[in-house]
């Protein structure tokens, strides 16, 4: 049948464009963010009608850069948590690059790195560089890390 509503009904990603939409105005106005409202359930005016992956990455980064100067313990706890996922999700990302970085080394040497070599000296800065952001993923979610589990 041609004539349906379902154009009328928010996308996926009309509703998580939406969310850090309002995110973003709680931001801006320190308003907390009313996850009942029409805005919050996919028809905010920025991202209804035209929700895209383009514009959620927009959005995204905007959020991120207002986030850098406010301090998340006084915002809505949808604020609160979307900024923690934000930023373990920003710390999969960079592990899974060096993790990508470390094989691409080993590949390119087709036997395992011996350690004083240039290339072994790179891989063992790239685990540094893992552990901290596991140590730092884990601060994040407010647990330490114990001594070896960084490693995992």
């Amino acid at each position: 049948m041609p004539c349906d509503t379902s154009y009328m009904i928010a996308n996926e990603w009309e509703v998580n464009a939406s969310r850090v939409a309002c995110l973003i105005d709680e931001a801006k106005t320190g308003v907390p963010v009313n996850s009942r409202s029409r805005a919050w359930e996919g028809y905010h005016k920025a991202a209804y009608g035209n929700g895209t992956r383009k514009q959620l990455d927009e959005l995204t980064a905007e959020l991120c850069s207002l986030m850098a100067h406010i301090d998340p313990s006084k915002c809505s706890l949808e604020l609160q948590v979307w900024w923690k996922q934000h930023q373990r999700g920003d710390i999969a990302k960079q592990i899974h690059e060096y993790k990508g970085a470390i094989y691409g080394l080993q590949k390119s040497l087709h036997r395992n790195m011996d350690d004083t070599s240039p290339v072994g000296q790179a891989a063992a800065l790239l685990w540094q560089k893992i552990d901290a952001l596991k140590i730092e993923d884990a601060a994040i979610l407010g647990r330490p890390v114990a001594k070896g589990e960084e490693n995992e």
